[in-house]
């Protein structure tokens, strides 16, 4: 196995993890999704636990960095990741509220009733001006 790991593996795993995690985001991503690729590069650097914290802050959508500004300052870095994720969901619960209280503002303005198509009367045609259409 050794081996295998020396002709195909990364000779550079820490700097490697390193560059990746410097450059993660969680983006459209959940924070889950986000914190398991975040873990997978963090065994491979030797960074303490304030290092980790940071970065990993750094990484995620603004706007559970807004809502983790509002909550104490942890010094751990498990404690960041619970939190994170907690905001996070959070944020997609009131994102999935905002759309059914929309839908059903929206439905709630439709119009009960149809307006009423103004019914046109034929306009009477001379006798003389030949058959009369059906």
């Amino acid at each position: 196995m050794a081996e295998f790991e020396a002709v195909f593996g990364d000779s550079d795993k820490a700097r490697t993890s390193t560059n990746k995690l410097r450059h993660l985001q969680q983006g459209t991503r959940s924070a889950i999704v986000y914190t398991s690729e975040f873990r997978q590069l963090a065994c491979d650097v030797n960074w303490g636990e304030a290092t980790l914290i940071d970065q990993f802050r750094c990484g995620l959508h603004d706007d559970v960095q807004d809502l983790l500004l509002t909550l104490a300052d942890l010094s751990s870095f498990s404690e960041a990741i619970t939190q994170a994720i907690q905001c996070d969901n959070r944020l997609f619960e009131r994102r999935q509220e905002k759309k059914i209280t929309s839908s059903a503002q929206l439905w709630n303005s439709w119009p009960t009733t149809l307006p009423l198509v103004p019914q046109t009367t034929p306009v009477a045609r001379p006798a003389s001006f030949g058959p009369t259409p059906m």
